[in-house]
């Protein structure tokens, strides 16, 4: 199999190919074939922290499908301020509670209409949006996910993979569960999850996220995970796989991207003009 992912971003009038190298290791290596199968593309607008979306786009945009949610089921969700952390760790509670399991969904979202289904959806969507622009301003993140993809089991060898020393360009494996891993729990100061709600991610799909944000320094890294590490021990908790962050499946090729003359923010600022993923695929 080639060894190189190219996205392709677009706008009304223009497109750019992003080019990545993908490591070789077997992660990669499995998630690279799932990309090859040619998946359609289900989320294509996911520009997390680029400009052009602030706090008002993110409380407006929420309060249309707590609306959408209501109109179809009466008072499902508390239409309550949504201006912190702690209100939209409540917000999410309510989203597990109506979505259920990933396979086996809720009698609600099961039965809904294919619209009350969608903003479901959406609700979930944006809450994470804003979680990270209240959170990681600057740390711009484009995530793609993929219609109908299966979800694959991970390998023992794969946990040693995740890690949240996050590097500029990098792609990663996307959370593919519905519920919270372990590090936005601890992030978010959770305490609506409820421990049924935690899942550190089991499985791997051709779902993705490249983070543009600055590469995390080691201090950095050793610090929170110190931190981390502290927060469990109280928690009580008792997973046997962590899975801390995500897998790094693929890096940037500033070359292959004509990005070799920019310095990163002048990239941020060249991405940021494009709002859709129109085309990925290995070559």
């Amino acid at each position: 199999m080639s060894n190189r992912l190219e996205v392709t971003v677009s706008n009304e009038t223009d497109e750019l190919k992003l080019i990545f190298d993908i490591y070789k290791n077997d992660i990669s290596d499995r998630w690279a074939s799932e990309i090859n199968n040619y998946y359609e593309i289900y989320e294509s607008n996911r520009f997390k922290g680029f400009p052009g979306k602030d706090q008002k786009y993110y409380e407006q945009h929420l309060k249309t499908h707590i609306n959408i949610i209501n109109e179809y089921n009466p008072n499902t969700i508390k239409n309550i301020d949504i201006t912190s952390q702690d209100n939209l760790n409540y917000l999410h509670k309510f989203f597990e509670t109506l979505r259920g399991h990933i396979e086996t969904g809720t009698e609600f979202y099961n039965t809904a209409p294919d619209n009350i289904k969608q903003s479901v959806d959406v609700f979930n969507v944006l809450i994470h949006e804003y979680e990270h622009f209240l959170r990681d301003q600057g740390y711009p993140t484009l995530v793609v996910t993929f219609k109908d993809r299966p979800r694959h089991r991970l390998n023992v060898n794969d946990y040693n993979e995740f890690t949240f020393k996050w590097n500029f360009g990098e792609v990663y494996i996307n959370y593919c569960e519905v519920g919270k891993p372990l590090l936005d729990v601890y992030k978010d100061k959770d305490e609506y999850v409820g421990n049924e709600n935690i899942r550190p991610l089991e499985y791997y799909s051709a779902d993705f996220m490249i983070k543009f944000g600055p590469s995390t320094t080691k201090e950095i890294f050793y610090r929170k995970l110190e931190d981390f590490n502290t927060w469990y021990k109280t928690t009580g908790l008792t997973f046997k796989n962590l899975s801390l962050g995500l897998i790094p499946v693929a890096k940037i090729n500033m070359l292959e991207s004509n990005f070799d003359n920019c310095i990163e923010e002048e990239i941020i600022e060249i991405i940021g003009k494009y709002n859709k993923v129109k085309k990925v695929c290995i070559r």
